[in-house]
């Protein structure tokens, strides 16, 4: 397989970000007829370098999980 620099990354990372944009809102609502897109009330509480304990708190409280990464290059 012939790679062009980092295009193969940026096209697996695009369609990664698209899947999540369509999938995510979907079903984050699916079996909550209560559910709301009002604002939560409140400061947002971040769980930092635990996904473990973020994930258990997101399925406890039947919200989305939002991960925030980076990389310094």
């Amino acid at each position: 397989m012939k790679t062009h620099g980092a295009f193969p990354m940026t096209r697996f990372f695009t369609a990664a970000l698209v899947a999540a944009c369509v999938i995510a809102p979907v079903t984050s609502l699916a079996g909550r007829p209560d559910a709301s897109l009002e604002p939560p009330e409140g400061p947002l509480d971040f769980v930092q370098d635990d996904y473990a304990k973020a994930l258990s708190l997101a399925r406890a409280q039947s919200a989305p999980l939002f991960v925030e990464f980076w990389a310094p290059w």
